[in-house]
């Protein structure tokens, strides 16, 4: 259960994460009482080996999110508020069909503030989403009050609305940080480039592709406090191991309609490689950790979940 916590966490603050026309601004174009739905589905695929012990344990998991976003209020500076409510969440293997609704954040709310350049700057009714990952386990509850702080939260936020240039633009470049919880975190240096019109979700929607320089950060000792394990280093001692934990692969392809001023669709990947040593019940497991996650997200009219 406590893994799943983890995964929820990891899906939820990266469900809103990702994220282009010609002579309309690239912006977002949202009026008090709009809403929109949100569909991403993230794979998630982890082998963890320890060397010299033939011990290697893989997880594949996949796991679609749907929320729903309402314009709560605009104001006269283009501020907007915004609710951001869970609709639904089920929880799967790629490559199958079966899958289980976890309906434990059903119709948990979130409210986020944005400034005219749609950055988020303040957010709301956290406890409410801590407690219904935490339950009655304090300890949990203790963690997730850092992970999911109002700080993390905002950047969760950032890359769904604050991707975009404001104008019209032919490249930019924006940063953003990913909280991983007690594994650390990431820095993450986006390359937007338009590329041009293509049909989108049977919508005619810019092409936006980009690519991610990315840097891994070893969680704090706060970060790590009520953690079941401590990630010690993500370099070994040992001359002839890898360097350490490093990124493969970061990229991905944003449709977005410049003349409705929304996103359309975005499908990302990621793929990290490289040792780390954690610490479990006073033990140093030296182990090597491959990761690969792909998202995928579609922006709908009508909530998908029947």
């Amino acid at each position: 259960m406590a893994s799943l916590r983890w995964l929820c966490v990891v899906v939820l603050l990266g469900a809103a994460a990702p994220l282009a026309r010609g002579q309309a601004a690239l912006e977002w174009k949202l009026s008090k009482g709009d809403s929109f739905y949100v569909e991403t589905t993230s794979t998630f695929k982890q082998s963890l080996k320890v060397p010299g012990k033939e011990v290697e344990v893989r997880q594949e998991v996949e796991y679609t999110a749907v929320l729903k976003y309402t314009v709560q209020d605009k104001g006269p500076d283009n501020t907007l508020v915004l609710e951001q409510r869970v609709e639904g969440l089920r929880l799967g293997r790629p490559g199958t069909t079966h899958t289980v609704a976890d309906d434990k954040l059903k119709g948990v709310a979130l409210v986020l503030t944005l400034n005219p350049k749609r950055q988020v700057v303040k957010v709301e009714k956290s406890g409410d989403l801590i407690k219904a990952l935490s339950g009655d386990d304090s300890t949990v509850r203790r963690a997730l009050e850092k992970v999911l702080s109002e700080e993390a939260l905002k950047r969760s936020a950032a890359e769904l609305f604050a991707f975009l240039p404001g104008k019209d633009a032919k490249s930019w470049e924006r940063e953003f940080q990913r909280p991983l919880g007690p594994l650390g975190s990431l820095s993450v240096r986006n390359q937007y480039t338009r590329k041009g019109k293509e049909s989108a979700e049977g919508r005619t929607a810019d092409r936006i592709e980009f690519t991610s320089s990315v840097t891994y950060r070893l969680p704090s000792k706060e970060e790590m406090k009520d953690s079941p394990f401590q990630v010690v280093a993500s370099k070994p001692g040992k001359k002839d191991a890898p360097d350490g934990l490093k990124v493969e692969e970061a990229k991905g392809v944003i449709h977005f309609d410049a003349d409705a001023g929304r996103l359309v669709a975005a499908t990302t990947s990621l793929k990290l490689n490289g040792p780390l040593t954690i610490e479990l019940n006073k033990i140093l497991l030296e182990s090597v950790v491959q990761q690969e996650l792909t998202t995928k997200t579609r922006v709908l009219d009508r909530n998908p979940i029947k």
